[in-house]
């Protein structure tokens, strides 16, 4: 009887757990759908709601990265940076794309210092990388908005050699 009765308690537990992480691929695949579709608003309801109801992918570093991007796209910049900062700080996963949205969460949210500082950062850091000329093109463009002509033009300039 008392066998009975634990083997019943293993069924139950394996069931909650089966059912549970079941929830959560489902969970998940919806997320990625809806980022792949760029349903960014969407997609990051489910990647929270996902991280709510599963711990062990709080500290999931695609996950993390991905609600950093909708954090972006929703132009929620704050937490975008933050989320950002985290992986810079938590993670070592390809640092140019961490370095990078973390420049265009400061970009978006127009703090000259911080702009200018990671843009330069990610262009000495990452002088070759397929990226490095769409932060140049931003450096050249805030520094346009911000009336430092010679510095952008000088920007715009590195850009047009490039091209040629």
């Amino acid at each position: 009887m008392r066998e009975m009765k634990k083997l019943y308690l293993n069924i139950i537990f394996l069931t909650i757990l089966i059912t549970g992480q079941l929830f959560a691929n489902n969970l998940l695949h919806q997320a990625d759908s809806l980022y792949v579709n760029h349903n960014y608003y969407e997609a990051l309801n489910r990647y929270r709601l996902l991280l709510d109801r599963d711990q062990f992918l709080r500290e999931d570093f695609a996950i993390n990265f991905k609600i950093g991007i909708c954090y972006l796209k929703n132009k929620n910049y704050k937490s975008a940076e933050y989320i950002f900062r985290q992986l810079e700080q938590k993670s070592n996963q390809i640092p140019e794309y961490v370095d990078y949205y973390l420049f265009l969460s400061s970009f978006y949210k127009d703090k000259a210092w911080l702009v200018l500082s990671k843009g330069r950062r990610f262009l000495s850091d990452y002088r070759d990388h397929s990226l490095a000329d769409s932060v140049l093109y931003k450096i050249a463009d805030f520094e346009f908005a911000r009336k430092e002509y010679s510095k952008a033009f000088n920007d715009y300039a590195r850009l047009s050699n490039k091209k040629g």
